[in-house]
């Protein structure tokens, strides 16, 4: 079974997700500012009670601005082809990783 359908179908979070959509609940002012991957239908809504509607897609067209935060779950982290149309917004190597647990990362784009 491929990951795309592991995760973005059936909807498997693994523990790495888990955990990094606990930290978002607990440290992310996310109700105005977060972009997300898959996990924006699984981790965040199910483990760090993130309303989904709080959440953007994150897309390789995705516009970041400062002052926002990007929510990656392990799909992304280990299959970033998996992504929207296979590729990752430009602007997250400009940014800083605040959270990493090895799988899933939380990013800030710094204000300009």
């Amino acid at each position: 079974m491929g990951p795309a359908l592991l995760y973005g179908s059936i909807g498997y979070i693994d523990a790495f997700s888990v955990y990094g959509a606990d930290w978002v609940s607990a440290n992310v002012p996310y109700e105005y500012n977060i972009a997300a991957d898959v996990a924006r239908f699984t981790s965040l809504n199910a483990y760090g009670l993130v309303y989904r509607g709080y959440t953007t897609e994150l897309a390789p067209d995705t516009f970041l601005s400062g002052g926002e935060f990007v929510f990656l779950s392990y799909i992304s982290i280990n299959y970033e082809q998996q992504t929207a149309n296979g590729t990752l917004p430009k602007l997250l190597n400009q940014t800083n990783v605040i959270y990493s647990n090895g799988a899933s990362e939380v990013y800030y784009i710094p204000m300009t």
